[in-house]
Formats: structure tokens, C-alpha cells, sequence
């Protein structure tokens, strides 16, 4: 008979959502696309929830533009 994997599917915190926190809010305040995302998809997500997403996708692409200048110098 075959082995059985048990995956755990309980929530594990890791930092994302403090780390997102301590960002500052400037740039999605001043970013009409957000405002016009939300207007556009009114029942589908929160403000909260619109900033976070901003602000990783922010912090994400700073970390591959970051990988992608290691990689060639």
C-alpha cells in the first residue's frame, strides 16, 4: 500500500503582514490605479487589503530588480 502525506494546513505567520505594516502608505495614496481598481472591483477586496497587496508587490519588485543586478555585476 502507498504512504500517505499529511500536509498541516494550519495559518503560519511569517512576518509578511508586519513587515507590510511598518511601510509607509505614500505611495499607494498617490497611485490613481489603485483607487480606480477598487472602484472597479468594489465587493472583491478591502482598502486594507488593496494597500497590502500594493505594498508587496512594491517590496517584491525591488527584491528581483535587486537579484537580477547581483546576478550580472
Amino acid at each position: 500500500m502507498g504512504s500517505v502525506i499529511v500536509k498541516n494546513m494550519e495559518f503560519q505567520e511569517t512576518g509578511v503582514v508586519k513587515m507590510i505594516e511598518k511601510q509607509s502608505k505614500l505611495p499607494y495614496y498617490e497611485c490613481r490605479g489603485v483607487d480606480e481598481l477598487l472602484r472597479a472591483y468594489p465587493q472583491s477586496v478591502t482598502k486594507a487589503m488593496a494597500h497590502s497587496l500594493f505594498i508587496l508587490g512594491y517590496i517584491e519588485g525591488k527584491r528581483a530588480e535587486r537579484a537580477r543586478r547581483k546576478k550580472t555585476a
